[in-house]
């Protein structure tokens, strides 16, 4: 007997900085708990939103990134949500990287509200994160 797995739905907004790019995205899906209340607790929604930048070469913090090591000087820098979670270098075929990936999810103990949020609407706190995100990298250009 095989087991059927579900599609999962994936949007993604994008805006373009100064070499750099950053990302909202939004996924969901169903966990059985977005109904129930447990006596202080509000069950966890399926919504998973996530904020992200790309830093591209010719960024003034590019060159600060020291490896993959999430706790260092150049993600402290930025204002991710509750620090940053996420750090990924991207390659080119030869080699060389083509960006760094660095960003922050909406899933922590305490962020059972965001799981329960499904629209931009919504979840105006993660876009006003990454808008700040944004103007943060455009300043140090």
């Amino acid at each position: 007997m095989t087991t059927k797995i579900e599609w999962k739905k994936k949007q993604e907004w994008q805006r373009y900085g100064k070499d750099c790019l950053v990302t909202i995205v939004h996924t969901y899906q169903s966990t059985g708990f977005e109904d129930r209340v447990f006596e202080d607790w509000e069950g966890v929604g399926g919504h998973r939103w996530h904020v992200y930048a790309y830093i591209y070469p010719n960024h003034p913090s590019f060159s600060t990134y020291k490896g993959e090591y999430l706790w260092q000087e150049a993600t402290q820098n930025l204002p991710l949500h509750r620090g940053a979670s996420y750090l990924r270098s991207h390659y080119r075929e030869n080699g060389s990287v083509s960006s760094i990936q660095v960003g922050a999810d909406y899933n922590h103990i305490g962020d059972n509200c965001f799981t329960r949020q499904g629209t931009k609407e919504e979840a105006e706190v993660v876009f006003s994160d990454a808008e700040e995100l944004l103007e943060k990298l455009n300043s140090m250009v």
